[in-house]
């Protein structure tokens, strides 16, 4: 017996089960966790989310996707409509538009399922909110009013749920609305960069910002997702984020190489592009794409050898 029986410590089978998370979406998406993916306004976060709602979908989830950021009318403009109906009872999609008055409405919601959070309910679940201006009252440096937001994803996270909240980014475009404070708040914070479109393909880079996580856990990840079926598939983030003076360099590359069986010593390629064979910049970029546009082996007096090889094409996220 002790003096401070009174006092109740920590269940550590509960703390050992939340540290216990099971990645949904290798490198990106995990169980049990609270995440911001922010971008600026226009930058089809909500689309997205439905994408990535889908690919949750397939892979078991049920997802509550709690809209205050797109009217009723951009529901059916979007094909969202279609979307919720195709995911046969396993998405609860909540909008504001349902009610007369949306705060009420929606934080009354949003206290049923704090209210609910017991016994892991929520394991298998994902709850997107979109978007987080709503949840602050437009305060997004408040700090009270950030606490009582957290505190509503904590309780899911520590009954089995993941969360996603979208935010949007401050006018200079270049940080996040809400500042350190948000950010330290959760377990991860997410930049969603987007790409050049094709006519059917979104095309979009997302970065962690903190990896709390585990960096051997999240990376940086590149998807491209169907305009019409919000299907996704991985880019190679490499390749997805070149500048344009890396994308030319790597194309001449390719054409020199075509035109060897034998491949290249790396001295030897460098200069037949006319660039200096001490140039570190360049050979930093055929190591970086080795395995990937190009394969490099070992030749005479341990010279490295560069050959042609084709590319690796995106497959299924």
């Amino acid at each position: 017996m002790s003096k401070l029986d009174f006092i109740q410590g920590v269940n550590l089978n509960d703390v050992r089960l939340l540290g216990k998370k099971e990645a949904i979406i290798d490198k990106f998406a995990y169980t049990r966790s609270i995440n911001i993916i922010w971008a600026p306004s226009g930058s089809g976060k909500t689309e997205f989310m439905f994408g990535i709602s889908k690919l949750f979908l397939e892979k078991g989830q049920e997802i509550v996707y709690i809209d205050v950021d797109n009217g009723l009318d951009i529901l059916i403009e979007r094909g969202y409509d279609t979307f919720i109906e195709n995911a046969r009872g396993k998405m609860k999609y909540i909008n504001a538009d349902m009610f007369d008055s949306a705060k009420d409405g929606i934080m009354e919601v949003i206290e049923k399922i704090r209210l609910e959070a017991k016994n892991d309910i929520y394991k298998n679940c994902v709850f997107v909110l979109d978007s987080l201006k709503f949840f602050l009252d437009g305060e997004m440096y408040d700090e009270r009013r950030i606490y009582r937001l957290i505190s509503f994803c904590k309780a899911i996270r520590r009954n089995g749920g993941m969360v996603w909240v979208i935010n949007h980014a401050t006018k200079k475009g270049d940080a996040m609305k809400g500042g350190q404070g948000l950010i330290d708040a959760v377990d991860e914070c997410w930049q969603m960069k987007v790409l050049p479109e094709s006519a059917q393909l979104f095309n979009y880079v997302i970065e962690p910002e903190k990896y709390r996580l585990g960096i051997d856990k999240i990376a940086k990840i590149g998807f491209a997702m169907n305009k019409t079926t919000y299907e996704l598939t991985s880019l190679d983030v490499d390749i997805a984020d070149m500048n344009e003076s890396e994308k030319e360099f790597v194309e001449k590359v390719k054409n020199k190489l075509s035109d060897e069986k034998e491949g290249l010593s790396q001295n030897k390629l460098l200069e037949s592009l006319e660039l200096d064979k001490g140039d570190k910049a360049k050979i930093t970029l055929l190591e970086k794409h080795a395995g990937r546009f190009w394969e490099v082996s070992v030749g005479k007096n341990r010279a490295k050898i560069y050959s042609l090889t084709t590319p690796i094409e995106a497959k299924s996220a």
